[in-house]
């Protein structure tokens, strides 16, 4: 269980964990999949729009950015593919695509959104 004050802390956290991995198991290259459970229903909004917006979502603990989103933001900054395994909104927003494409990381996303509820 991680604990921080915010959601970039935890991020923070995350991406050290990445880092600490390859180095321990002399891994030039990392995948990550998210399978955890299917989150709460969440509507894209500003906070998901570009990069910029999102972290400061994450240092100001938006309520917005989800668990998924936390980790798929750690690991896309490592430059690790990230693939989304769950029906979350996790890397169909803006701001993730867009990451991903900067640093020219692999993502793979759902293809359709849940229903809402």
């Amino acid at each position: 269980m991680k604990r921080g004050q915010t959601k970039m802390d935890l991020a923070d956290q995350v991406r050290e964990d990445i880092r600490k991995f390859k180095k321990s198991h002399h891994l030039a290259r990392v995948v990550m999949a998210w399978c955890g459970s299917t989150e709460i229903y969440i509507e894209p909004g500003p906070v998901h729009q570009t990069i910029e917006a999102f972290e400061k979502g994450l240092k100001e603990n938006h309520p917005g950015i989800a668990p998924s989103m936390i980790y798929s933001y750690a690991a896309l900054t490592e430059a690790v593919p990230y693939a989304n395994g769950a029906p979350n909104l996790t890397l169909d927003i803006p701001a993730l695509q867009q990451l991903a494409k900067k640093n020219k990381t692999p993502s793979a996303a759902k293809t359709s959104r849940p229903a809402r509820p």
